[in-house]
């Protein structure tokens, strides 16, 4: 199966991640991953306020390419319409997932975009939302006639925002699904010489993840979970 993904969250130590997994998965025969040559950010993300993106930025796995955004500042004006309409013709997709919101504007360009140069594809997104979805009338109309049923489905990390956008209007014969948004695995460190964010003692049956390695990790807080018995 090819699949494109396309996210706003650029190149970072934690999508690289996400990136390797997806191409790691069974049934995954190509991965193109489609991000911001530039884009503003939070400067948790980069020091900067801006991540940026190059072609050398990929991994083994995966094919990344860069495309500029129409407003750097403002992800979801979408990407250079004909850029984006040459990688996904040359892609050719079984699947394209966007992951963002299903009333994101860059989703509705990817929609219009593979309806003239990859029809086969079937196009999914992923959504955070979990406030009841407000629209104009002309918007609504928009969304429900003509850019929702043209997707082939969709999950959200809570089930509010799923539930949010049924009442909205989404087709209800497309599937919808909750997946949690997670963390890597690998940035999950023991909890030893970690200050909690709650001020508990460090424990042999807690994990933590920091955001620091755990050398380290006494001088940062930790966020801490507890670890089902399995006796």
């Amino acid at each position: 199966m090819k699949v494109v993904l396309i996210y706003h969250g650029g190149v970072t130590p934690y999508t690289r991640s996400l990136y390797r997994a997806i191409a790691a998965r069974e049934g995954v025969d190509r991965l193109t991953v489609i991000v911001p040559e530039r884009v503003q950010s939070e400067r948790v993300y980069s020091p900067s306020g801006w991540l940026t993106a190059a072609a050398a930025d990929a991994e083994d796995g995966y094919e990344l390419i860069p495309i500029p955004l129409n407003d750097p500042t403002e992800y979801g004006r979408g990407f250079d319409r004909a850029l984006l309409q040459a990688t996904l013709k040359q892609a050719n997709a079984d699947v394209i997932q966007v992951l963002d919101e299903p009333f994101s504007g860059y989703l509705r360009q990817v929609l219009a975009v593979a309806a003239l140069t990859s029809r086969r594809s079937k196009i999914v997104f992923y959504g955070f939302e979990n406030r009841p979805l407000r629209f104009t009338r002309q918007a609504h109309a928009m969304w429900k006639t003509l850019a929702w049923p043209r997707t082939a489905g969709g999950a959200a990390a809570n089930s509010e925002a799923l539930a949010n956008l049924i009442k909205a209007g989404y087709p209800r014969r497309k599937p919808l699904e909750r997946i949690f948004w997670g963390i890597p695995t690998l940035a999950t460190y023991p909890r030893q010489n970690c200050v909690s964010t709650a001020g508990r003692s460090s424990s042999d049956t807690s994990v933590a993840w920091c955001p620091t390695r755990a050398s380290s990790c006494s001088q940062r807080p930790c966020f801490g979970f507890r670890q089902r018995s399995t006796a």
